[in-house]
């Protein structure tokens, strides 16, 4: 087990390198729409995008996905990133500004740096869709939105803060 794994390893390790060599070089400031599709490879792009988290992370999603993601999200924390975090369920963690209430099942907003933004759901698994974009216009609004519902909660149920 211990080659075939290191023999698979190495081998991805080649790929990754190859793939590093022929890729085009990133654009910045792109700033269109693009959807991700699937569960898996939309709580990877959460994950990659707390991950890479300079600032602050504002997310918003219910505590069976809060589970998947929190890993990544207890690192931010220590590397020093502001993170408020809206869930279904009452929940503590350490660093974080956590407010709880009714949320849509496996509905996602997350917002990173106030650059990022993911928006969708997972209800229907490897056929679920999200929108990531960097539009300012769209991270606006997801802002207020925020924004309005940590207010709504704040009115009606009060917010728990460690």
């Amino acid at each position: 087990v211990e080659e075939f794994c290191s023999n698979k390893i190495r081998k991805f390790q080649k790929v990754k390198e190859e793939l590093i060599k022929s890729i085009p070089a990133k654009r910045d400031g792109i700033e269109g729409y693009v959807t991700i599709k699937g569960e898996s490879h939309i709580l990877d792009k959460m994950k990659n995008m707390i991950s890479k988290a300079k600032e602050r992370v504002y997310l918003s999603v219910s505590e069976q996905i809060l589970s998947i993601i929190l890993a990544e999200i207890k690192v931010a924390i220590d590397r020093g990133i502001k993170t408020v975090l809206i869930t279904n369920k009452p929940f503590c963690l350490e660093g974080a500004t956590v407010y709880s209430t009714e949320k849509s099942r496996q509905e996602i907003r997350l917002i990173v740096d106030s650059t990022n933004v993911l928006t969708g759901d997972i209800d229907d698994g490897e056929y679920s869709t999200c929108l990531y974009s960097r539009k300012k216009n769209l991270i606006d609004l997801l802002k207020d939105s925020l924004k309005n519902e940590i207010k709504l909660i704040e009115l009606t149920k009060g917010e728990h803060s460690v």
